[in-house]
């Protein structure tokens, strides 16, 4: 699921017409929040602790929300899909569980992210599991492509 995240990330930036100070700022986003996420999965795995856990899932929920705001920028998704990424947003069970992240918020979050891959690339590969290590299985493959995508994409002082 991850990779086809990227592709579809990097699909979105051939074809966009905005400044490319502006994509090569959201890019920037998106791969720092995509490698916090993928910090804090490791920490969680290392030392499956409550805490631990609790900022993995803060950091799955900061990826979607982070998606939310750069489609802005790189229109990533279909425009129906913000629709579902702005309920995402405003979702009164989520905002619940920012304030005690539990399963449930991973599960929402990582849920979301399938569905939005899923309705871009029309696939039905992605389903729901609550096996998280098959839901992160392959993430950081993806937070490498989308390293070398923007090193490959954008100059330093573009960056910067």
């Amino acid at each position: 699921m991850w990779e086809k995240l990227i592709e579809l990330i990097y699909d979105a930036l051939k074809s966009s017409f905005e400044p490319r100070k502006q994509l090569a700022k959201a890019m920037t986003r998106l791969y720092t929040t995509m490698y916090s996420c993928q910090e804090a999965y490791t920490q969680y795995n290392q030392e499956p602790t409550d805490q631990n856990f609790r900022v993995w899932a803060t950091e799955i929920d900061n990826l979607v929300i982070t998606l939310q705001r750069v489609q802005h920028t790189l229109k990533i998704f279909h425009p129906r899909v913000l629709d579902r990424l702005n309920h995402y947003a405003q979702d009164e069970a989520r905002l619940a569980y920012i304030s005690r992240p539990n399963k449930d918020l991973v599960k929402h979050g990582i849920s979301t992210l399938k569905w939005l891959v899923k309705f871009e690339t029309g696939s039905v590969l992605y389903q729901n599991t609550t096996d998280f290590n098959e839901d992160m299985a392959d993430f950081d493959k993806a937070l490498e492509q989308l390293s070398n995508l923007i090193q490959a994409e954008f100059k330093m002082d573009e960056i910067f």
